[in-house]
């Protein structure tokens, strides 16, 4: 069976990200749905490359690239996760598997105990795949859940 591993994003990520991002259902299903510019992306990839509080890691299953996963600090303990996967790489359990690997690596990258997500109300699919890697609903704000999970050094699954 093929390794899933993440990987710090590089330069060379940069398109790829811009591409899944804007790709239709991933804009459907996140926060912020509307298209995102190559200059507005150019800046923002800039800037998470460089940002003590981030870790933008690139998803690779059997050594090939299908998605991001972003841990960005928001206090000393507390990180919050965004993932998106590549359409050919979604409804096969590989983004549970890369949510629990960052479970593991979170507190390393970040030094953080916690992970937050925020899932879309109605985003079925995420909410199914952020409950199977160990998140819980904590709270609703409108149409947004919010969902922790502890950062344990070797998450389940491993």
């Amino acid at each position: 069976m093929p390794t899933l591993t993440l990987r710090p994003a590089t330069l060379q990520d940069e398109e790829r990200l811009l591409c899944w991002r804007n790709e239709p259902s991933t804009r459907s299903a996140s926060l912020t749905s509307g298209e995102i510019s190559v200059e507005e992306h150019h800046r923002w990839f800039a800037g998470k490359l460089v940002d003590p509080d981030c870790a933008l890691l690139i998803i690779e299953h059997g050594g090939q690239p299908i998605g991001q996963l972003r841990l960005d600090r928001l206090a000393p303990d507390l990180a919050e996760v965004s993932i998106g996967l590549a359409p050919k790489a979604r409804g096969r359990g590989l983004g549970r598997g890369a949510l629990q690997l960052a479970a593991s690596k979170a507190h390393e990258l970040l030094g953080v105990t916690m992970i937050r997500a925020l899932v879309k109300r109605g985003n079925d699919a995420s909410l199914r795949t952020f409950r199977a890697a160990g998140f819980r609903v904590v709270g609703e704000d409108g149409a947004v859940l919010e969902l922790l999970r502890r950062a344990e050094p070797h998450a389940p699954g491993e």
